[in-house]
């Protein structure tokens, strides 16, 4: 008698699937104990003696209904039924057991007590299953059936109680079948109350995702004129003070796009429906962006900002890139946040590497406030923080760190914290990524070379260290405590140095003139020589390579190999000698020709005025009838579409829906369009590339983020 289990709804994750197969098997298989209680019993009936029945027929009968029942548990365990969506008996199940249970009593009415207990138990399972006419009609049929094979039994001489009594066990199961009738009448008008409730509650869920994106896009929109007019802004010929204004009007800006973000992530996280994206990144070029950045917001309250990426981290890996720059963005903002003096120091290191997996911690360690340790989980509780007092120094929702955590639990990592009060935290998040056939490749061999670090902070030697021996060549650390012209010059000659590599911030003595003495010297000649720094603005006659910071394999192997070929910059930015602010965008987007189809005004200002600012062809079209019109008549002559989602008339998916279709003309079908939009939920990327975009920026929209996309899809590629 098995228990038919949960089917499962397609499009469910395979993980769930799992689970509610394994609800259904195990539900099936303690319904099936059902039927080896009756056979047991019939075995030893036939053993005793007790079975009206020919042991040949009996075993042939007992074949039967196992077979059956087998049938019935791989029909539901396999979840190949639509029909058996409960855990419970369906009617056909039911009316099967119900049948063997009369033809097992009839034969044997000495063990009539188990049939009764398992008839009752099969009514039991219905209560749960069939509504209440199906009920009424089971009932009956079981109560008229008893009633017959009581009645045979008299006939034929088998029963063994009189007449009387299998009248009143009759009666009394009737009764029974009577309440259990009740008891289905009950549960009918309980699932529809619970079915109502569902309804509604899917109905409020609904309601409030569409609040979130509602407001999501409403914030969104000015935010993105207010922010990207303060760029624009601060960009322009002002004094130092209107600069400082615009710097922390901005900074605000950012600070409140920050705080919507992780409310809405948080909103997506509750509801369930937050979920990551996969693509290809490099993860080292990502982090090195993040530490340059912070790097100056470091300088500017006077922090020491220390940055090691693992060189042995793949060039390429596949995951959530926005998720990962979160997280980084997170730690190192609250570092920054709670250090008033000391230093930061970002790790990026390779945990290990099975097969195309790799596991990588991010450590971002500061000489802070720290976390006092009976606080230190409270951190990661929505809303919680570790001073709740009305006095304390530092703002936020605390909605940052449990984020953080639930997106690197999301990636298979962790986020934890080690922290003693007044001394400083060390917050480390690790991530899992499939990094397929890619290899950590090195750029070229030091092999057989030995390269002299030169630097006397213990942090920053080390890391450069480190990118020396992934190169394959011998490492030499200075002593922090002995960095002197003479010292070096001793290592040179007693180990036959190759090249050095000085950092530019010693504090024993100025870098600059110390290579520049060093490079001037008798036997130093022919050595390689690079400064390491942060810094964008070394003196122009500086003519060595200034290496930026944090040191990559590329760079230094280009600064240490003769011959080496330069790569291009968009290979590793770290690579180049630091570039001037004249420079700051690509040559590669000049003379692109772009249409930009937005609604709003303002939003057209600010995304005309960054576009032209990339030395690109700006066109305008207010919402997606005109811009298929400008297509049209244009005839293949723009490069790229910028393309707004809310507008009008036709809105940007439509519009690039036909598009694809061919309705802008041949020459357009294939054109990159990027979605430029104020949705930012989950799915709303989705929602773009399956209508045919190729790409997808939330507002508020950046210089930066804007660069990137027009040398992404330059070629169309």
């Amino acid at each position: 008698m098995p228990l038919a289990g949960f089917r499962c709804s397609r499009g469910r994750p395979v993980s769930h699937t799992k689970h509610r197969r394994a609800i259904r098997t195990k539900n099936t298989l303690l319904a099936a104990s059902g039927a080896v209680l009756l056979s047991i019993a019939l075995i030893f009936g036939e053993l005793m003696g007790q079975v009206h029945l020919p042991r040949f027929a009996l075993l042939l009968g007992l074949a039967s209904f196992w077979l059956g029942n087998l049938a019935i548990i791989f029909t539901i365990t396999s979840g190949v039924s639509e029909r058996w969506q409960d855990p419970s008996l369906s009617a056909a199940q039911m009316y099967w057991a119900t049948a063997a249970c009369l033809c097992a009593m009839f034969f044997m009415p000495a063990y009539s007590l188990i049939v009764y207990f398992l008839l009752f138990l099969i009514a039991i399972f219905g209560v749960f299953r069939i509504a209440p006419v199906s009920f009424i009609v089971f009932s009956l049929v079981q109560c008229v059936a008893l009633a017959g094979v009581l009645y045979w039994q008299q006939q034929v001489g088998w029963a063994r109680e009189t007449l009387l009594e299998a009248s009143v066990i009759w009666a009394f199961f009737a009764c029974c079948q009577g309440i259990l009738l009740t008891l289905c009448r009950n549960m009918a008008t309980l699932r529809r109350r619970l079915r109502a409730k569902n309804m509604d509650l899917q109905d409020a869920l609904e309601t409030r995702k569409q609040f979130l994106a509602n407001i999501s896009h409403e914030i969104r929109t000015p935010m993105n004129g207010v922010l990207g007019m303060l760029e624009l802004l601060g960009k322009s010929q002002l004094d130092s003070t209107q600069r400082r204004f615009v710097s922390v009007a901005r900074s605000s800006g950012e600070a409140l796009v920050m705080l919507i973000n992780d409310v809405l992530d948080f909103a997506k996280m509750e509801a369930g429906r937050f979920e990551l994206s996969g693509g290809e990144f490099n993860l080292r070029r990502m982090a090195s962006k993040i530490a340059q950045g912070f790097y100056y917001l470091a300088q500017q309250k006077g922090l020491g900002f220390e940055v090691s990426i693992d060189p042995a981290i793949p060039d390429a890996v596949l995951g959530d890139e926005i998720r990962v720059r979160q997280v980084m963005n997170n730690l190192l903002g609250n570092a920054l946040k709670f250090t008033d003096k000391g230093e930061l120091v970002f790790t990026l290191s390779l945990i290990e590497k099975k097969n195309d997996e790799i596991r990588v911690a991010c450590s971002v360690r500061d000489t802070g406030i720290g976390i006092d340790e009976s606080q230190q989980e409270k951190v990661f509780e929505s809303f919680s923080q570790a001073d709740l007092s009305n006095t304390r120094a530092y703002g936020g929702t605390g909605l940052g760190l449990p984020i953080a955590r639930k997106l690197c639990q999301m990636m298979q990592g962790d986020l934890i914290v080690k922290s003693r009060l007044g001394q400083g935290s060390t917050f480390t998040a690790t991530f899992a990524f499939n990094c397929e056939q890619v290899s950590a490749s090195r750029p070229g061999s030091l092999a057989g070379k030995s390269i002299l670090v030169v630097d006397d902070h213990p942090d920053r030697s080390f890391s450069m260290a480190r990118v020396v021996q992934f190169l394959g060549g011998r490492a030499l650390v200075v002593s922090p405590s002995d960095i002197s012209m003479e010292a070096i010059l001793e290592q040179v000659m007693d180990h036959q140095v190759s090249g050095i590599v000085i950092h530019h911030q010693l504090r024993a003595c100025a870098a600059l003139p110390l290579v520049h003495k060093l490079s001037h010297l008798p036997g130093t000649a022919t050595l390689a020589f690079a400064v390491v720094s942060h810094d964008p603005e070394l003196p122009e006659s500086v003519s060595i390579p200034v290496l930026s910071e944090p040191l990559s394999a590329e760079s230094l192997y280009q600064a240490m190999a003769p011959g080496a070929a330069p790569k291009k910059a968009e290979n590793d930015q770290n690579t180049s000698i630091l570039s001037t602010e004249s420079s700051k965008h690509s040559n590669l987007v000049n003379g692109m020709k772009v249409l930009l189809v937005e609604d709003n005004k303002t939003n057209q200002e600010v995304a005309m005025m960054l576009l032209e600012d990339c030395e690109v062809d700006v066109d305008v079209a207010d919402d997606g009838v005109e811009a298929l019109d400008k297509l049209r008549q244009s005839e293949g002559a723009y490069d790229l579409v910028f393309m707004d989602c809310q507008m009008p008339n036709m809105d940007g998916y439509d519009a690039t829906r036909a598009i694809r279709k061919g309705e802008a003309g041949s020459a357009c079908r294939d054109i990159p369009i990027i979605a430029m939009t104020a949705n930012a939920l989950a799915g709303d990327r989705e929602k773009c590339l399956d209508a045919g975009m190729n790409d997808y920026i939330s507002k508020p929209i950046s210089f930066e983020v804007v660069e990137e996309k027009l040398e992404r899809w330059q070629n169309g590629s």
